[in-house]
């Protein structure tokens, strides 16, 4: 997996800051936008459940999960802690 940083335009931090209120997702079927900010605050709250959890850089967490909105941002909140993630 590449390193992404808070300096790297892919991470959403950087898009936060950038245009906070541009459409990071839009789900098809209800219409519902989910801005940079949201998606930077929510993968933020992830992040630091992550530490709390005991987790450290290096370490790895599995996703399985419906197709579900909230898959962007569990996939994101890894990113800042240096953790690995599987899909």
């Amino acid at each position: 997996m590449a390193s992404v940083d808070a300096e790297t335009p892919l991470y959403p931090g950087t898009w936060g800051r950038e245009r906070p209120d541009h459409a990071a997702q839009i789900l098809a079927r209800t219409g519902e936008v989910l801005t940079y900010r949201e998606l930077d605050q929510r993968s933020n709250q992830h992040a630091h459940l992550f530490r709390r959890l005991g987790l450290s850089r290096g370490d790895h967490i599995a996703l399985f999960m419906e197709n579900h909105p909230r898959y962007f941002v569990l996939v994101w909140a890894p990113l800042p802690s240096r953790l690995y993630y599987t899909p």
